[in-house]
């Protein structure tokens, strides 16, 4: 388990963009919630049309589209949650 999480935990090159981000909870925050509100907004629109593109562009509509749009927007609450929770507690 230790060799799994320390390799999540080397540096590379943003070192002072991750220590200037520590300082500043409220900005990753906000980021995290911009972010999060556009995946929202992505899942929503899905599942309100019943057509969504993979990474690739092919088209995927019925259950497949559902499905992306539900775990869009859970993945968007999660990096909302996650960016109320910087901005309130730093």
């Amino acid at each position: 388990m230790n060799q799994v999480t320390g390799l999540f935990a080397q540096r590379g090159g943003n070192g002072a963009i991750d220590n200037w981000l520590g300082q500043n909870p409220l900005v990753l925050g906000l980021l995290a919630l911009a972010l999060g509100a556009l995946i929202i907004v992505s899942g929503v629109y899905t599942l309100r049309t019943g057509v969504t593109r993979n990474k690739l562009g092919m088209e995927a509509r019925g259950v497949t589209a559902q499905l992306a749009g539900y775990i869009r927007i859970v993945g968007g609450g999660v990096a909302c949650g996650y960016g109320l929770y910087k901005i309130l507690m730093g």
